[in-house]
This record gives C-alpha cells, structure tokens and sequence, in this order.
C-alpha cells in the first residue's frame, strides 16, 4: 500500500514537473513570436518611414493631396527646383535651393520665382495637374531664373531682373504646349527647348 502511494505521489511530481517544463517552453515560445511581431513591426514602420522621404515621396505625395492648396503648391515648387537633376523629390529641392542660397542668394532668389512662376502659369493654364505635382512645369523656370541672374550685365541684386525672371518663367509652359503639340507629332519630348528658347530670345535683347 505504500509503495503504491509512493509511486503515485512519484507520478504526480512527475507529472507536475511535465506542466512546469511545458508551460514554460510555451512562455518561451509566445515570448519569440512577441518578439518576432514587434521586430516585423518596427521594419515596417522604419520602412514606410524611408518611403516617406526617398524615392518620389509616394506617401507623402498622397498625403499632400489633401492637404490646403498653398502646401500643395510648395510641394510642386519644391519638386520642380528638383527635376532639374531629374528628381521627383520636394526634399531634393529644398536641399538644391539652400545649396543655391550658400553659392550665391540672389540666384537662389531668380531660381525660386523662376520656379514658381513657371508652375502657376501651368495651373493658370490649366495643364495636367499630374505633370505640375511631378515638377514637370517648374524645371524650365528655375532654369530660365539662373541663367539670366548669371548672363545679367547689371550684375547681383538688379531688381529690375525679377520682372524679366517672372515673365521669361511664365511663357515657358504656354512654349511647352505648343512645342509638344508640334513634336508630338514624331513622339519627340520637349524637355528643356522651352528654357533654351527662353534665355536665347533675353540673351539676343539684351545684346550679348
């Protein structure tokens, strides 16, 4: 009889000893797969992070959409002062324009207002708002803006340039629509015909 109670109580030890091991591997086994999830989640925000500010700025474009116009349009300015090193990327533009800004402010100055005003008279004109967020409508105006800051015989801080910059800048979109709508007939791109056309007529006025 007591040797059945002993063995009994042996099973039970054992069997209690069992619970405890298999208890803890599944802690332990729950405690990996926390730890997996939580892994799994900060790659996925570091991630979405990085494509929060590389690449195009996909998410964050579409975040800007529905944001107040003014922001929008500084996001297309920004894109556009970009494109010029063929970068959809409004960040690549702010780091642009303060690079121009160390070189020289007042060609940051021209490039900028070349820039924007270029992208408003898209808008006025109604062109394909795709385009203009992608900065495709601003390259050609931060163009025209330096080179006619760097080719004025007046020299830096001539006020009178930014009237020219302004009005250079806007007829560079109504050039690129009818450029394309005559090169799209052999499925030719514009490009930069707009900003070349643009500084050829102010360099022939001006004499140089």
């Amino acid at each position: 009889m007591q040797d059945n109670c002993e063995q009994v109580w042996e099973s039970m030890e054992s069997n209690n000893e069992f619970e405890k091991q298999k208890s803890l591997m599944e802690s332990k086994k729950t405690m990996e797969e926390l730890s997996f999830v939580q892994q799994n989640n900060m790659k996925n925000i570091l991630s979405k992070g990085v494509r929060y500010v590389s690449g195009d700025m996909r998410e964050f474009g579409y975040w800007i959409k529905e944001q107040n116009i003014t922001f929008q349009f500084i996001d297309w300015v920004l894109r556009g002062s970009a494109q010029v090193m063929f970068v959809n990327n409004p960040l690549s533009g702010l780091v642009i324009l303060i690079g121009l800004v160390v070189q020289n402010p007042w060609w940051a100055l021209n490039g900028f207002l070349g820039t924007m005003f270029a992208t408003l008279a898209a808008l006025l004109l109604n062109h394909d708002r795709s385009m203009i967020a992608a900065g495709l409508s601003g390259y050609n105006g931060i163009l025209v803006g330096l080179l006619l800051a760097v080719f004025c015989d007046k020299g830096d801080w001539y006020w009178w340039l930014l009237l020219a910059v302004i009005l250079m800048s806007m007829f560079c979109p109504i050039i690129s629509s009818a450029l394309a709508a005559v090169l799209g007939k052999w499925d030719l791109p514009v490009f930069t015909l707009p900003f070349n056309l643009s500084v050829g007529l102010f360099m022939a006025a001006t004499g140089h």
